[in-house]
């Protein structure tokens, strides 16, 4: 990221006040120094005298220049205080000056709007909105560098504003106006949240209302400041799982994605696709986001229940059957058949065509791995994934998946040449081609679909992260477009996902920057679930604008926006969570993979430290949304420790079945018991939409343990 945080100009112009009132002041001190130094060597001369006897000298009269030094001090403070007053917006509940949008773009109006409701809530006072600036009053100016031209005082402001490029924007306050200047009206969007934030203590930790803290302020004081910045990654996606029966809260999670300066909103293509069309779309576009539709897309485009009856050659063959599915889930397609391409392609130009601003397009292939065995088909499916799937038999459908998205982007390039088709990397289609199969138009999502979870991507110790780095080297050998990432930092594949990988989450996004990935996505998030997730996505979202960032310091804001009272207790809590994913990183074995739930006791190191630190901070919280938000934390938390008991009691238990002890019994009734106390909590609190899955997974393991004991007995 390039960041210029300065305040230079405003020194700039202190020294100057200071350094006129100092050359007065030495001007008119002069003679007395001038003078004082006469005296001085005068006296010198008579104590020597012409006797050429030397006797102790009188004390001289030296002129001292501390009180002068003092007078500048205090003068340099003075005028350097002076120019750091900063511009005033509002006081004692009135607004002082307006929002000044000069604009006519809906996205440059749309921030304005939101600054001004913003300053509102921190003043207790209306700002109005304008086209024009007031001569005689403070404003605060938003847009791009085209329409705030009039306001840039010179000449090298001007070439800074026109530097920005299509994600930066400058913030430069001055003493009679401000100005968030944008690369483009979403950058202008950018910069409005970014002063709110950074300028005055606002704070939008996750989606909703609960996740805002909004201060106030009397006087509403902005120093004077110029930054300018622009984005570690280019592409920063986020991946919605959303209900149609929750718009607001899918409203909430476009919302937070503009606040944490997120440019690319997409939507499953298998999730409530009219819900998306209807209601997200005009969200989206209100904050100049882009827009795309992701995940599992065959079944959308081509509705089953719509095409079947009349073309069942569009979907795969299977046992010498059409296999036309009702869920577009797990739908797939005759991909080598050009009818079923041609399909696809007038599917999507006719999307497209309706929702010009949809303009990144995945075409994964239905969940799971049946694809179509007609001869054709069948032809391109012929190997395994053995470097991510070893000895699991998952088919290698990579040749089958390039040729159809190939196919497919010939068809729509003709009518619909802005639209970006992404080939998605994903389970059965993760391999990378031979070098010499390289598409030099390949746009590619690599799905990181249970990579290791305790070491980075370019830990080259780790076996899963190594092999993580070829698939990711072998696509960007391949893909001559566009590259992008989605990982489960907050899906589900984590045993406990809401915690993110402090020390192993910037090292990843290091590595994939080296490798000239210009992105990632957020992934998987309804409004519900993001509850369980909302640290790894706020970190997620701070790191891909601002690598450089210090992974603590985001964490102390997440902190003091969701925890209020509880804030330092709550990063102590996150270290602790941090120190013993530290300690598992470097005790695991490299083989593993560090990522299921039977790894549970490797992150959860101390369970009563963890324990104490949640009930300290649930007795600090001092409000509504902070207490939600620790005891969504106590939630999660205990989750893991009952978790962390159950994989210490199986681990327990099958050392004890294994060396035949004594004690295997008692070490079966120890993990019934334990898996007992998991299972009711999950039952208490499986409402709260926090949980994927079921513990019936754990009860197979009871009973794994009992057959085993069971047949060491006979």
């Amino acid at each position: 990221m390039e960041s210029e945080v300065s305040c230079v100009w405003a020194a700039r112009a202190a020294w100057e006040q200071t350094r006129a009132v100092v050359r007065g002041l030495v001007t008119g001190l002069a003679p007395q120094v001038r003078g004082a130094e006469r005296r001085r060597q005068g006296t010198h001369a008579r104590q020597e005298g012409s006797t050429g006897s030397r006797r102790p000298a009188a004390p001289s009269r030296r002129y001292s220049a501390t009180p002068l030094l003092l007078i500048l001090g205090v003068l340099l403070m003075a005028t350097t205080g002076a120019a750091a007053e900063g511009l005033t917006l509002a006081r004692a509940g009135r607004a002082l000056g307006p929002i000044v949008c000069p604009g006519q773009d809906a996205v440059e109006q749309f921030a304005a709007g939101e600054l001004a409701r913003y300053l509102s809530r921190m003043a207790d006072a209306p700002f109005p909105v304008q086209s024009g600036a007031p001569q005689d009053r403070p404003f605060v100016a938003v847009g791009t560098a085209t329409s705030l031209a009039p306001y840039l005082r010179t000449r090298a402001l001007s070439e800074r504003a026109g530097q920005l490029g299509e994600e930066g924007f400058l913030i430069r306050v001055e003493q009679d106006r401000a100005l968030v200047i944008g690369g483009s009206p979403r950058a202008a969007l950018y910069g409005v949240y970014d002063l709110l934030e950074r300028d005055l203590g606002a704070r939008w930790t996750v989606p909703g209302p609960d996740g805002e803290r909004i201060p106030r302020h009397d006087p509403l004081v902005l120093r004077p400041c110029e930054r300018r910045e622009a984005p570690a990654f280019p592409l920063r996606a986020f991946d919605a799982m959303p209900h149609p029966t929750e718009p607001e809260g899918d409203v909430a999670l476009i919302d937070w994605a503009a606040k944490r300066k997120l440019n690319l909103f997409r939507m499953g293509w298998c999730y409530a696709w009219a819900h998306f069309e209807t209601r997200l779309l005009p969200e989206i576009r209100k904050r100049g986001l882009m827009s795309g539709a992701a995940n599992h897309a065959f079944g959308t485009i081509l509705p089953p229940d719509r095409h079947g009856a009349t073309h069942p050659h569009y979907y795969a063959l299977r046992d010498g059957a059409r296999a036309v599915e009702t869920d577009p889930m797990v739908t797939q397609l005759c991909t080598t058949n050009p009818e079923t391409v041609a399909a696809v392609a007038r599917s999507l130009e006719s999307t497209t065509e309706k929702h010009p601003e949809l303009a990144h397009l995945s075409l994964l292939q239905g969940d799971g791995w049946a694809f179509c065995q007609c001869p054709e088909c069948a032809r391109l499916v012929t190997g395994t994934c053995e470097r991510i799937w070893p000895g699991e038999g998952v088919p290698d459908a990579t040749p089958l998946l390039l040729r159809f998205v190939a196919d497919v982007r010939r068809a729509l390039a003709s009518q619909r040449p802005g639209v970006t088709l992404w080939y998605d990397a994903y389970s059965p289609t993760i391999e990378p081609p031979g070098a010499a199969e390289a598409d030099p138009d390949l746009n590619v999502l690599v799905w990181l679909y249970w990579r290791c979870a305790l070491h980075s991507l370019g830990d080259q110790r780790c076996t899963r992260s190594r092999q993580y780095a070829e698939v990711l080297r072998g696509w960007r050998r391949a893909a001559g477009g566009r590259m992008m990432v989605t990982d489960y930092w907050c899906g589900i594949t984590q045993p406990v996902p809401w915690w993110p990988t402090f020390t192993t989450m910037k090292e990843d996004y290091r590595f994939l920057r080296l490798l000239g990935i210009e992105g990632a996505a957020i992934w998987g998030l309804s409004h519900t679930w993001f509850r369980s997730a909302e640290t790894s996505a706020y970190l997620n979202a701070e790191l891909l604008w601002d690598l450089d960032q210090d992974v603590w310091q985001v964490m102390r804001r997440f902190c003091e926006g969701r925890y209020g009272a509880a804030a330092e207790t709550m990063q102590h809590y996150y270290r602790a969570i941090a120190e013993g994913m530290e300690r598992a990183a470097a005790e695991e074995p490299v083989e593993r993979v560090a990522n299921t739930w039977s790894l549970a006791s490797r992150y959860v190191r101390d369970p009563k430290r963890l324990r104490a630190l949640i009930d300290e901070a649930r007795a600090k919280a001092d409000d509504p949304d902070a207490r939600r938000g620790v005891e969504d934390a106590w939630v999660q938390n205990e989750y893991a420790c009952l978790l962390a008991e159950v994989d210490r009691a199986h681990q327990a238990c099958q050392q004890a079945i294994n060396s035949a002890e004594p004690s295997a019994p008692a070490r079966l009734a120890a993990l019934r018991q334990a898996v007992d106390a998991f299972s009711t909590f999950h039952r208490a609190h499986a409402s709260s939409g926090m949980f994927y899955g079921s513990p019936d997974d754990l009860r197979g393991v009871v009973s794994a343990c009992e057959e085993a004991l069971q047949k060491r007995r006979s």
